[in-house]
């Protein structure tokens, strides 16, 4: 009879604990003040303005850039929303291992509203293949931060003629452009 009344004494304190904590989480979690507090978190918009999200078919050996693929699209986030960190990437579906090489490059160039350039990248596709797993290109890896003022980015993807050899003559690629974001709150440094 007397372990059942500590252990009833035990079990009140403890509940009397769970309650005044959770209380007390839920008022330092809660908003006061007398301004108003309004967040709308939503999705961002994105509009493929010049030859869409995919990648598909063969690759020529090209001189420049603009010869080869060029996806342009637009990008920002859904009015009344907060910023946000950008991932924008090309998810690999088909690519032979003869393609994973330095001169199958790409370039991803970002401009504001008032066309300056905002944002530069670049790299190859070495290492990346259908036979290793690595089948994700991070063109913007989060250290972009959108906002509703709307960001065009071009990517360029190219089979440069200078450095490639004949092993990668009659290949293909395969593969969309692909966009996630990250939203924040907090101050933007511009």
């Amino acid at each position: 009879m007397k372990k059942q009344v500590i252990y009833t004494i035990i079990g009140v304190l403890f509940l009397a604990i769970l309650i005044v904590g959770g209380t007390y989480a839920f008022y330092v979690f809660s908003v006061t003040g007398s301004e108003p507090v309004n967040t709308v978190s939503s999705n961002f918009e994105i509009s493929y303005v010049g030859g869409g999200s995919t990648f598909d078919g063969p690759l020529d050996l090209v001189d420049n850039k603009e010869d080869g693929y060029v996806k342009t699209l637009k990008i920002k986030v859904a009015d009344d929303s907060v910023a946000a960190k950008l991932n924008l990437y090309i998810q690999i579906e088909q690519l032979s291992q003869s393609l994973a090489v330095d001169p199958f490059k790409w370039e991803v160039y970002g401009y504001n509203s008032r066309n300056e350039e905002v944002y530069k990248k670049q790299g190859t596709f070495r290492g990346y293949s259908n036979a290793t797993g690595h089948n994700i290109v991070n063109l913007v890896n989060y250290d972009y931060t959108l906002t509703s003022d709307e960001t065009t980015f071009i990517i360029y993807l190219w089979l440069d003629i200078v450095s490639a050899d004949n092993s990668v003559l009659g290949t293909s690629f395969k593969g969309h452009i692909a966009a996630q974001t990250e939203q924040f709150t907090g101050i933007i440094k511009q």
